[in-house]
């Protein structure tokens, strides 16, 4: 059974105790950064809120917990990084 309230934690517990980057200067990128890792983390859970992704929608399957869905944002994530010039090296480096 899926929680948000678990999820939400997990993607805050991730941006609280991760290590620091170079791209998270100010206090804004700070919780930028943790407001996406909590929407990250939550987003199996759209399926509650989106009336098109809930289950009851696509015979009970619950699409939003797919391999493909699970790992769409985390790879925009990867691609908006790499666009904002943080590659793997870089991120390494600054922790």
């Amino acid at each position: 059974m899926s929680s948000l309230i678990g999820h939400s934690l997990a993607g805050l517990t991730v941006g609280v105790t991760h290590k620091q980057f170079h791209f998270l200067i100010t206090t804004w990128t700070k919780l930028l950064w943790i407001v996406w890792l909590v929407v990250v983390a939550i987003a199996p859970d759209f399926d509650y809120v989106v009336p098109f992704l809930h289950p009851s929608a696509h015979a009970g399957l619950r699409i939003t917990h797919s391999l493909c869905y699970a790992l769409l944002l985390p790879s925009l994530t990867v691609i908006g990084l790499r666009v904002l010039g943080c590659d793997r090296k870089s991120l390494l480096k600054g922790a």
